[in-house]
């Protein structure tokens, strides 16, 4: 997208970003503050702050049209028609799981699953697999915990190997990069930051079902025991579904060409639109008229709305100043280790702004060109990929099936963290393998 050059003061920069903190700071805080006020009146306040920032925007962006076409409909409408499609999709598709509820059957099944996530996406394996893992686990006092955990592994770092996986990879395949790039150069990044956090979950699983087990033990008689030593099985239906998820994924791989019709050229995003949209409604049409809940991806349509909103006028702005800000990167890396500071930058934008349009900022920052990064500079490709995978997963914000799974969990019954007490935890757990990981990308690629 290019940009006329232009100059923002202190001033106009802090009226066009302002809505986009606003935004942040009162979904962090606001359901700690008044959760009545707040589940009440949420939308309202959010789509008034969403009006402000356009008519801001639309007074001192000088390409406002062009800022906000290409934020709602390059990236807001292809990415919520692809989140759309694969919730439809996965909700048609029933894997029932009888398993007992061990440490090692959740280790397992976040294993598979973390697979999974990058043959069909975060969204799909997310939907598809997150009641099973609630199924197994119904018996479990201590639940919240498991989904945190399904939302480190199964929404986020299982989408780094194929860029069917997550929209960041996605993304980077889009501008360029080759398709089996991230399955060779982020493979030992993926394999690092899937044992750490698996061995972390184990520890902390561990703990909470020694602590059941006891309790049922002294309470209720070893009778009660015998529902964590359940026998396995597995059945699976809907194979309608699981045929249009695979030409869903396909669809999402093939790089369509436009196509003219007279002196007008469909372009190739409108095609994949219709395409997914087609299968959605296939598969609406043709299955079960169980009601759907949509409610879960209702809230994050809604909810990445504002941010794709509010966030338009900021990446403007950080397009038109990515030359200044590469440089100051290299100056605050001293020209040694410039790899850790995308890294970690992108870390901090793809946990509070989203993964998908963070990559895409700090991939323009580092050149925009898919083949010099590629081949001269690796070390800051897999930076920015992997950061961006990964710490999409340190707030509930920072990727669309974190705030799914979320909403999902809560309408099964359980109570999960507020916004704070997420990050906590994410923080806690997610935050050590990055650093792991900084190491790790700078003794291989540095």
């Amino acid at each position: 997208m290019q940009h006329p050059a232009s100059v923002y003061s202190s001033l106009e920069i802090a009226i066009l970003a302002s809505p986009l903190g606003i935004v942040l700071l009162m979904l962090a805080v606001m359901p700690l503050v008044t959760p009545r006020f707040w589940e009440r009146y949420e939308w309202t306040i959010l789509l008034s702050i969403s009006v402000i920032s356009i008519i801001c925007s639309y007074v001192k962006l000088p390409d406002f049209r062009e800022v906000m076409h290409h934020s709602l409909v390059d990236d807001y409408l292809p990415f919520i028609i692809m989140v759309f499609t694969l919730y439809v999709l996965s909700h048609g598709i029933r894997v029932r799981i009888e398993a007992p509820p061990s440490t090692l059957t959740n280790v397992v099944f976040l294993g598979v699953g973390n697979i999974f996530a990058s043959l069909i996406g975060t969204t799909g394996a997310s939907v598809l697999l997150l009641n099973s893992f609630l199924t197994i686990n119904k018996e479990r006092q201590h639940k919240a915990h498991l989904v945190i955990f399904f939302i480190f592994m199964m929404a986020n770092i299982g989408g780094m190997l194929t860029p069917l996986g997550d929209a960041p990879i996605l993304l980077g395949y889009l501008h360029g990069v080759n398709f089996g790039w991230s399955l060779v150069k982020l493979f030992p990044i993926w394999f690092v930051s899937t044992v750490m956090c698996m061995a972390c979950f184990y520890l902390i699983d561990k703990f909470f079902l020694r602590k059941e087990m006891e309790h049922v033990g002294t309470e209720d008689g070893q009778g009660d025991s015998e529902k964590y030593y359940r026998k396995f099985s597995i059945s699976v239906s809907g194979w309608k579904n699981v045929t249009l998820l695979v030409l869903t994924v396909v669809t999402l791989f093939i790089e369509f060409q436009g196509v003219g019709i007279g002196s007008v050229t469909i372009p190739c995003t409108l095609i994949r639109n219709v395409l997914l949209l087609a299968f959605a409604m296939t598969s609406l049409l043709t299955g079960k008229r169980d009601r759907m809940d949509f409610s879960p991806f209702s809230d994050v349509a809604k909810t990445f709305l504002v941010i794709f909103i509010t966030i338009a006028p900021v990446i403007s702005i950080l397009d038109i100043n990515s030359d200044l800000i590469h440089a100051f990167l290299i100056q605050m890396s001293d020209k040694a280790d410039i790899a850790s500071v995308y890294f970690w930058t992108c870390s901090l934008t793809s946990a509070f702004l989203d993964n998908a349009p963070s990559y895409l900022m700090f991939f323009n920052i580092a050149g925009g060109d898919a083949d010099a990064l590629m081949g001269a500079y690796p070390s800051i490709l897999v930076s920015i990929s992997s950061s961006s995978v990964i710490m999409g997963a340190i707030t509930y914000i920072g990727n669309a099936p974190n705030l799914m799974v979320r909403s999902m969990a809560e309408r099964s019954g359980i109570k999960m963290p507020s916004f704070i007490e997420y990050m906590a935890w994410a923080c806690a757990i997610i935050l050590p393998i990055g650093v792991g990981l900084t190491w790790l990308i700078r003794w291989m690629y540095c």
